[in-house]
């Protein structure tokens, strides 16, 4: 049983690391089309950081 609790607290570290990538990666490109629109003088479209 210990090592069957152990396999799956590593998968959920693992999964847990996959999100926070994601999730990086879901920020960057909202700043980078913000970044975009903002040069570009388009409005912001819905789901786009306001930075």
């Amino acid at each position: 049983m210990p090592d069957s609790t152990g396999r799956t607290a590593g998968e959920a570290e693992r999964i847990q690391q996959r999100i926070d990538r994601l999730t990086r990666n879901r920020d960057a490109i909202h700043a980078y089309l913000a970044a975009v629109h903002r040069q570009d003088g388009v409005p912001e479209q819905d789901g786009t950081p306001d930075a």
